[in-house]
């Protein structure tokens, strides 16, 4: 038996947390040994972790937390305050080491000096990348015969610390990205991970996904006409704040649809002054966040992924699992996903062209 440490952050409902779900749904118990350690032991998606992965929580993090989270010149007083005087100077000095070097893997390491975790595995996978804490971790607090860095995002569209991330990177055996363009874009960064470096892309189920959705709810208004759905944590990077244009698009074209937003998130206020602002809201409703969106991908017409960056988007092959045609914006694993695919359509992230897309949809259904 082979055992395996995930190390990730939570398990809040998020693309991530289900591309985990959905490969350890593959792995044989008998096979594997999986333990998940998590920063913090909470999120929608925990129920649904399988009885028989090890869940663990990071020792002592709920102090490392706001040294990680809180301005550290800041957290270096409170300890000078409290006399604690070794930790104060460290945490003080390693910043000033940040701030010269832009290299924060000093600092992490004195956050986690004493939080080695005890046992060996033969793998330990810093699975939520890139998220530059929990890769110090994997690679200076875990024992194991392989380490392995796993990237869910297209780093060229958001802060990313390429001179930091060089060094750390090229300290695991393997790199796996969930996305040819993704990859592409890191390796783009980080010329020197080529060659460990491999496109991994995130697992769906599309049994599993029919069968949940036998177990879901669906929408329980009495529309006949057509559903439209998108499916994600409403957040800048998803982009669903362009749907109101959209949709007005839709309505002065005198088409009957109503369009349903799963999930929820610090987007939701924005989203809701756009309706208001183009007279939409008749059309656009929100459903909330849903563990098991299935029965509403089943019950759909259309899927639209309004997304301003991905690295694989999961909801993208789930909404292929119930064979909906497809609009999607240009971003990391759309093209992966539905080039060459019937009722399909890629393009730019612009009202216009998602209006249009979704009109010939339509009109070939």
């Amino acid at each position: 038996m082979k055992n395996v440490l995930f190390v990730m952050n939570n398990m809040n409902i998020g693309g991530t947390e289900k591309a985990f779900l959905n490969m350890v749904d593959e792995m044989s118990p008998e096979e594997y040994g999986v333990t998940l350690l998590l920063l913090d032991k909470s999120g929608g998606f925990l129920p649904m972790v399988p009885k028989w992965v090890n869940i663990e929580v990071i020792d002592g993090y709920d102090t490392m937390k706001s040294e990680i989270m809180d301005p550290p010149l800041q957290v270096a007083f409170k300890y000078l305050r409290q006399k604690n005087f070794w930790k104060s100077f460290g945490i003080a000095f390693t910043h000033i080491w940040y701030k010269l070097t832009d290299d924060r893997t000093l600092y992490y390491r004195f956050v986690l000096k004493g939080k080695q975790h005890k046992e060996s595995y033969d793998a330990a996978i810093a699975y939520c990348g890139p998220f530059d804490f929990i890769t110090v971790f994997v690679l200076y607090c875990t024992n194991a015969a392989m380490k392995i860095q796993w990237i869910h995002f297209d780093v060229s569209k958001f802060q990313f610390n390429t001179k930091m991330c060089k060094k750390l990177y090229q300290k695991f055996q393997k790199i796996y990205v969930v996305s040819d363009e993704a990859r592409t874009e890191l390796v783009k960064k980080i010329p020197e991970i080529n060659a460990k470096t491999e496109t991994f892309f995130n697992r769906v189920s599309r049994h599993q996904c029919q069968e949940l959705a036998k177990q879901g709810k669906g929408f329980k208004d009495e529309y006949n006409g057509i559903r439209i759905i998108t499916v994600g944590r409403l957040a800048e990077e998803k982009g669903q704040d362009i749907i109101p244009e959209v949709a007005r698009k839709l309505v002065d074209s005198e088409i009957d649809f109503r369009w349903y937003l799963v999930g929820d998130g610090k987007l939701r206020s924005d989203i809701e002054k756009k309706i208001q602002k183009n007279n939409v809201s008749e059309y656009i409703i929100f459903l909330g966040t849903q563990p098991n969106p299935y029965q509403y991908l089943k019950d759909a017409d259309i899927y639209v992924q309004t997304s301003k960056h991905e690295g694989y988007c999961i909801t993208l092959a789930e909404a292929r699992a119930f064979d909906l045609p497809i609009v999607s914006t240009e971003c990391a694993g759309a093209h992966d996903q539905l080039d060459g695919r019937a009722m399909s359509y890629v393009v730019k992230r612009d009202a216009e062209d998602i209006y249009k897309a979704i009109i010939e949809l339509m009109n070939a259904c």
